[in-house]
């Protein structure tokens, strides 16, 4: 049954891709213009005015109110709790890996899974970090961007943040695709995690200078920042500034903690 489905899937992603790289110009002037911008913008101004006035009051005083002991140790439970959501989304960084055709990937994502889930006790610590077997995070939405989807209109979800067409059905498909479900207690458990790393964005948001457009700003960097994870230019990057290093002083550089 879940054969089915999964075949199902991808013979319905091969369609979309194939659909979109024949996309006429009118099609590629929606995907990079903004034509929802009068419905996202009120959305926008929602998100952050819950950020301002819920999240980082909230944050600021969790933080005013715990020694420094105290934040220290939930930070470091908070850090090894995404360590393990991380390492549950590794078979969906491999799957998106093969569909894109980079085996190098899908190598990385396997042996960071095997390794952290064995030697790193069910991935609470990022013991492949350690021995230089970054994460890449791939996604469906970068498979369909790599094979030429247009990511169609930029999107703003309430208390969700950017997204864009391709990118949110993108993450329907990872959520049916990911063979690690997980169940409802720790579903709730990643939504928290969620949360705390939403404070730590609103206490930004509430720095902002007050004349600078937040919604400009947000799409700009929301769209090269896809268009930076679609070509792998992070992790192709930091292994070209590792073989450099290692090749002038002969050792790799130090990793540092990932927060």
């Amino acid at each position: 049954m879940r054969q089915s489905r999964s075949i199902s899937l991808l013979c319905c992603a091969a369609a979309m891709c194939g659909a979109t790289a024949c996309a006429s110009s009118t099609q590629h002037d929606v995907a990079y213009g903004d034509p929802l911008e009068r419905v996202n913008r009120p959305i926008h101004g929602l998100n952050e005015t819950v950020s301002e006035r819920v999240v980082a009051p909230v944050a600021n005083r969790v933080d005013g109110t715990m020694s420094d002991d105290a934040e220290s140790g939930t930070n470091n439970t908070v850090h090894h709790i995404k360590n393990v959501f991380s390492n549950l989304g590794e078979p969906t960084n491999a799957l998106n890996g093969a569909l894109q055709a980079e085996p190098a990937t899908v190598g990385v994502a396997a042996s960071r899974f095997a390794i952290n889930s064995t030697v790193g006790v069910l991935g609470i610590f990022d013991v492949a970090d350690a021995i230089h077997l970054h994460e890449r995070r791939e996604d469906f939405g970068q498979t369909m961007g790599k094979w030429g989807t247009a990511p169609g209109p930029y999107m703003v979800a309430p208390l969700g943040g950017s997204t864009n067409v391709r990118d949110f059905s993108g993450g329907v498909v990872d959520g049916l695709m990911n063979p690690v479900r997980l169940p409802g207690a720790l579903s709730a458990a990643k939504m928290g995690v969620n949360a705390v790393d939403t404070m730590d964005e609103a206490q930004t948001v509430a720095a902002r200078p007050e004349d600078e457009d937040g919604y400009m700003k947000d799409r700009r960097a929301y769209e090269q920042a896809r268009s930076d994870e679609i070509m792998n230019i992070d992790h192709i990057a930091h292994e070209r500034r590792e073989v450099e290093i290692e090749h002038r002083y002969g050792a790799r550089p130090e990793t540092p903690e990932r927060p």
